[in-house]
């Protein structure tokens, strides 16, 4: 509906534990996003079924 407001999600993918962090910190600071990180594809994949 016209004017209401929504979150984006955002599925962020990386082995480095440290960059999921600090970009999840970064990004859900600066927009507005909410980031579910996962250190591995196979836990990514069952999130998104």
């Amino acid at each position: 509906m016209p004017g209401e407001e929504y979150m984006i999600s955002v599925l962020h993918v990386d082995n480095e534990p440290t960059l999921l962090t600090i970009s999840r910190i970064f990004i859900e600071h600066d927009t507005e996003c909410r980031v579910t990180t996962c250190e591995k594809v196979a836990d990514a994949l069952v999130l998104l079924k």
